[in-house]
């Protein structure tokens, strides 16, 4: 039972971890999104040049966070996403001012791969909660079991000593009409 007990902690373990993982990778996603959003602004042919340098600036703040994000998501001092740069996601060619279109690609290429990376996180913590509720219910049931013998036990003995109360009282000559 106590193995059962310690298996379930460590699967709960994971999950966190994996939760937390898929958050940090939420976060990136979230930025890359806002990043594609200011791409679609900077190609409406409304904005001129001066208007895309300001978006530029919005990107590359972004673009630093995701960097950020990458060096200090950590669970447990680990490092959760050290792969999940701006130039592992191609997304450090980003250029608004002179060429809004292909960031868009570069963003949607990006979330391809973000989206993926989330999954996988989330099928990972969904397997894990469906193992540690399976523990769960093996636990229960090995306790109802454990209670039934238990119990079980218990009145087979009850019964077993008054058969032998009979039993004595019946060879002295003690069972006494009535009793």
């Amino acid at each position: 039972i106590e193995q059962i007990m310690r298996d379930s902690m460590n699967d709960a373990d994971m999950r966190n971890l994996h939760n937390f993982v898929e958050s940090s990778i939420a976060s990136d996603h979230e930025i890359v999104k806002r990043i594609r959003e200011l791409a679609l602004q900077a190609t409406n042919g409304i904005l001129g040049p001066d208007d895309r340098e300001f978006i530029q600036t919005e990107v590359n703040q972004l673009l630093a966070q995701i960097n950020m994000n990458a060096r200090f998501s950590q669970f447990n001092k680990v490092p959760v996403i050290p792969e999940l740069t701006t130039e592992t996601l191609g997304l450090d060619k980003i250029n608004i001012i002179r060429d809004p279109e292909g960031a868009i690609g570069l963003t949607d290429s990006a979330l391809k791969v973000l989206t993926v990376k989330r999954v996988m996180q989330g099928v990972k913590a969904n397997i894990l909660t469906i193992r540690i509720e399976g523990k769960s219910y093996y636990y229960l049931n090995l306790q109802a079991a454990e209670s039934r013998i238990t119990d079980y036990d218990m009145a087979e003995g009850i019964s077993e000593l008054v058969k032998q109360s009979v039993l004595i009282k019946t060879r002295y000559g003690l069972l006494v009409k009535g009793d």
